[in-house]
């Protein structure tokens, strides 16, 4: 079983442009991997932005996101497997 993906990118990413993780998550979809896709406008690599409350916003949203990933997907249940289905 395909483990769990999240993908987080900014629209103004140059390292990483947004298109790939877009094709990334399509890919991952055609297989049926889970995968979860946030793309963060105005935002480039590592959240950099010249607009230093955006930027701020950026980060807080994606460890918000982040976090909520991991207790969804991957926080084991009682069972000792996480919601994604994975032993942890």
């Amino acid at each position: 079983k395909d483990p769990p993906t999240l993908l987080i990118t900014g629209t103004a990413d140059t390292t990483v442009p947004d298109s790939q993780s877009r094709q990334m998550a399509t890919a991952a979809k055609a297989v049926k991997a889970p995968v979860e896709l946030e793309i963060i406008p105005g935002v480039g690599h590592g959240w950099k932005s010249p607009d230093k409350d955006r930027r701020i916003a950026a980060m807080n949203h994606a460890v918000e996101l982040t976090f909520r990933f991991i207790d969804d997907k991957l926080k084991p249940d009682s069972t000792g497997f996480g919601k994604g289905g994975q032993l942890q």
